[in-house]
């Protein structure tokens, strides 16, 4: 859904066999178009948001590294507390981060 698009759904009839495209009987090229650049923009404006925000807290994710590769896991409360984030009223559950092997 978007201003533009509405509250509609593109996707075939469950009911009605239809092949692996949306041509013929399906959706209009104009209707398909539409939804294309809908969806492009939408993934367009969360990735930019998504930039921006780990941009903002850069300094945190540093941070979150260094004691990673300090010391290869954190529970919560050191996660957080490496992070520089309140742990406020949230009790630490027995799951720890862990420093991904690819990185």
């Amino acid at each position: 859904m978007s201003p533009r698009v509405g509250a509609m759904s593109v996707l075939p009839d469950p009911r009605r066999e239809q092949g692996f495209t949306l041509d013929g009987n399906g959706t209009s090229p104009a209707t398909r178009e539409l939804v294309d650049e809908e969806a492009r923009r939408i993934l367009d404006e969360c990735s930019s948001y998504a930039l921006d925000v780990l941009g903002a807290e850069r300094s945190r994710l540093d941070a979150l590294v260094e004691a990673l590769l300090t010391a290869e896991t954190l529970d919560m409360a050191e996660a957080y507390r490496a992070s520089g984030l309140p742990l406020g009223n949230l009790q630490a559950p027995a799951v720890a981060v862990e420093q991904s092997s690819s990185g």
